[in-house]
């Protein structure tokens, strides 16, 4: 019902899609990295505690060149210091 789904849309941390839940948390993962190094360049081939953010930030690229990334989650990247669509502008 719809009282139902406003409920739940209420709650903390709730999503309804999960996939935009995983996105969500390799975003925050991404500021985290900004907040820490000052830009949102991180290397794809990182080894350790950056390598998932940068192998998720080459997907993202690659999202955005075949036109599979929503005008929101482009929107929120746009923003961040150093991003950039392609790779040799980075």
């Amino acid at each position: 019902t719809a009282e139902q789904i406003t409920c739940l849309s209420a709650i903390l941390g709730w999503e309804w899609s999960v996939s935009d839940a995983i996105w969500g948390n390799f975003y925050d993962r991404l500021v985290t990295y900004v907040s820490k190094f000052g830009e949102s360049r991180v290397p794809g081939h990182r080894d350790g505690e950056y390598a998932q953010p940068g192998r998720w930030v080459n997907k993202q690229r690659q999202a955005y060149y075949f036109g599979k990334i929503s005008d929101g989650k482009i929107a929120r990247l746009k923003i961040l210091p150093g991003w950039a669509w392609n790779v040799l502008d980075a």
